[in-house]
């Protein structure tokens, strides 16, 4: 059995997603093409580009953005979880 989830997600051009915790729990992130902005609780934002590795577990986040003319794409690896019996 695989212990990991992999996904992709991909956020257009102009577009914001908005941030939900539950989808980004124990999870690593790779921008594997364009850029991300993370926008926090108070509205300031942080860059993240293409190769840039992080982590939106924990984080005290509104959206994520991306003002960059090309979709940004992330690769999304976390822990399966694991029913318990």
């Amino acid at each position: 059995m695989d212990r990991f989830d992999r996904r992709v997600v991909v956020v257009p051009p102009g577009a914001a997603r908005a941030y939900d915790p539950g989808e980004w729990r124990d999870a690593v992130v790779l921008i594997e093409h364009g850029a991300v902005e993370v926008e926090d609780d108070a509205g300031g934002r942080v860059r993240f580009g293409a190769g840039g590795v992080m982590t939106l577990d924990g984080v005290a986040g509104r959206a994520l953005h991306n003002a960059g003319p090309d979709a940004a794409v992330l690769r999304v690896v976390s822990r399966r979880l694991r029913a318990v019996s």
